[in-house]
């Protein structure tokens, strides 16, 4: 046997470790916050109205009113995007928020994210996917179609949706001032809704203007955006029975 006295030998062995951290943030939260904050503004603004005061203050007052207003409206659309977008996600990451949804349902669910696969599903009324977000993951989770109570609150959202496709799609085209002409209705907006259910902004009630934009953009009808997608929130997440993950009513507008 060779004699091994006196060599020595070193194994060196280098380790390279890398770590990739990524951090989910919610935004539903600041959308309804901001909207809420649009709302009160438009509001505060219609409480100084003075059909006496100078035109010129009235005309910027109305179209600072105007501009609140618009922002609630696009900004509860966010909000209500954001919402159900977090949803899917939670189920995404088995988040503890949807600890009580089924491994089944949070499976289809899951299935279902890849926003092509909304591509062609029912929609409501033929609106955009995002009320079909929505009906679809109660579909999934309560086994049937939406309630009859449901409707109203649906209705709500779904002219709330076209409201704001309206106004960031606006363009200025003649539309119906005395009736409402359907071919005199660019926008596809059902006016009689609106009629019904928003109050006019108080610096042109009863003119002669169109309904859109220049009477129903305003206070109330910003209250309305606001209050309408918190209760719509409100009624989803009680019906599927989850929690929702944020709390948004310091943000109603009373």
């Amino acid at each position: 046997m060779s004699d091994l006295k006196g060599i020595s030998a070193t194994l060196s062995v280098k380790f390279s470790l890398s770590a990739n951290l990524s951090v989910r943030t919610m935004f539903s939260h600041i959308h309804i916050r901001c909207a809420s904050l649009c709302a009160l503004k438009s509001k505060e603004i219609e409480k100084l109205h003075n059909a006496n005061s100078d035109p010129k203050m009235r005309s910027s007052q109305y179209q600072e009113d105007q501009a609140y207003a618009s922002g609630a409206i696009v900004l509860s659309n966010a909000y209500l995007e954001a919402m159900i977008n977090e949803f899917y996600l939670n189920c995404q990451f088995r988040s503890p928020e949807i600890k009580e949804l089924s491994e089944t349902n949070i499976k289809s669910l899951n299935n279902l994210w890849d926003k092509d696969k909304f591509i062609g599903l029912p929609k409501y009324r033929n609106d955009s996917k995002l009320l079909s977000k929505y009906l679809i993951a109660y579909r999934i989770v309560n086994q049937n179609d939406y309630p009859s109570n449901m409707k109203s609150k649906l209705d709500d959202i779904s002219n709330l949706i076209k409201l704001r496709d309206a106004l960031v799609h606006y363009q200025s085209k003649g539309q119906s001032i005395d009736h409402f002409d359907p071919k005199l209705n660019p926008y596809k907006l059902d006016l009689d809704y609106l009629q019904k259910n928003i109050g006019e902004n108080a610096f042109v009630k009863n003119t002669s203007s169109p309904l859109f934009p220049t009477r129903c953009i305003g206070a109330d009808c910003a209250k309305w955006a606001v209050n309408s997608s918190i209760e719509f929130t409100d009624f989803f997440f009680s019906e599927i029975k989850q929690k929702k993950v944020i709390d948004d009513h310091d943000f109603f507008i009373t």
